[in-house]
């Protein structure tokens, strides 16, 4: 188990550094506007200029950039909340708290057999015991219909939803 939290970490760390280069190549001389920023060929700039003062889309674009710059991911979903409430921050997911909570869950019911207790419980504990398993199998199903910009939130309310599950379960 600690392999896989090591590794899982270590993915993390790199994902993010990643992330880091990408949005440092994407700030590089971007002045918050698309028509300032600068291509490889004078050509292709003046293509892109064009194309995008026909459409008449040109702040949108701009804006679809700002996202992407300040939450490394740019949705319409994520535009309209940033447009509603200003950047949001990162929005990309970490594999790590996901790693974490499935250890928990499928560990939660091997902690809360007490031996000694079941002839007094029958199989109800045990049943009790893997509430959280079977809400990590229920997140996970959700989380891989998600739409990208989604996850990084459902990945936040995991931690909170297994705690309460835990306790619940310590209850009875």
């Amino acid at each position: 188990l600690s392999f896989i939290m090591a590794f899982t970490l270590e993915a993390d760390r790199l994902w993010e550094a990643e992330a880091g280069v990408q949005s440092q190549q994407l700030q590089k001389g971007f002045t918050g506007r698309l028509r300032d920023a600068q291509c490889t060929l004078a050509e292709d700039g003046q293509q892109i200029r064009q194309q995008l003062e026909l459409s008449g889309n040109e702040d949108a674009a701009d804006q679809a950039v700002s996202v992407l710059v300040h939450m490394g991911i740019s949705t319409p979903h994520l535009r309209r909340a940033a447009e509603r409430a200003g950047a949001l921050g990162d929005a990309r997911w970490k594999l790590n708290p996901v790693i974490y909570a499935w250890s928990f869950s499928l560990a939660l019911p091997v902690m809360t057999i007490d031996f000694d207790m079941l002839a007094g419980w029958g199989h109800w504990q045990p049943r009790v015991a893997a509430l959280p398993a079977l809400e990590m199998l229920l997140w996970t199903t959700i989380f891989a219909r998600l739409p990208p910009d989604r996850r990084a939130f459902a990945v936040a309310l995991l931690c909170p939803l297994l705690l309460l599950s835990a306790l619940w379960s310590f209850e009875y």
